[in-house]
């Protein structure tokens, strides 16, 4: 249902904005026809209008004017088409929610898959960072190796250079 007039039969049975029309008095409805044969060849002045409201079902009891009171069903101003269900909106909810049921499944599996994806490239990731790490790792460990080395050689060359200039004391050209 789109809309629920206040102060009509539809209020006063219970109907809310959303309700979703799909029996009355047990005969199934998919569209505006069948509402309207179920609701004019009922017996008495009432129907069990079944309706889904939030995702559960239920059955409102609908009174309805004598049908020899004018020539209609229900008088003018309280149209049961346009204050009680837009059964095409119904169907077509109907409909979507089927479909949705159906693909459901798919989506909850792709949705799977991708987190498996997901946990593979990390895993995937962690191994290469690994795999990039050891050798870098590696190679700083013979940098520090090789400037340790370097220090000890320059040491050793000033200690050189000292005991030169304390042997000869004088200067020399090369």
């Amino acid at each position: 249902m789109r809309a629920v007039e206040k102060g009509s039969r539809a209020e006063k049975a219970g109907f809310r904005a959303g309700d979703v029309i799909v029996k009355v008095n047990d005969q199934p409805v998919h569209d505006t026809g069948d509402f309207t044969h179920a609701v004019r060849s009922r017996n008495g002045a009432a129907v069990s209008v079944g309706v889904i409201r939030d995702k559960k079902e239920q059955n409102l009891n609908l009174t309805l004017p004598e049908s020899k009171q004018s020539g209609e069903l229900v008088p003018e101003e309280e149209s049961l088409g346009d204050s009680l269900i837009d059964a095409d909106s119904a169907v077509e909810l109907s409909e979507l929610e089927q479909e949705l049921a159906k693909v459901q499944p798919q989506i909850e599996l792709a949705v799977q898959d991708a987190e498996t994806s997901v946990k593979e490239l990390r895993n995937d990731l962690c191994g290469q960072s690994k795999k990039i790490r050891q050798p870098a790792e590696k190679m700083k460990s013979q940098s520090r190796l090789q400037q340790q080395e370097l220090k000890k050689n320059q040491e050793k060359l000033r200690m050189e250079l000292d005991q030169l200039r304390q042997l000869g004391g004088y200067g020399f050209d090369i």
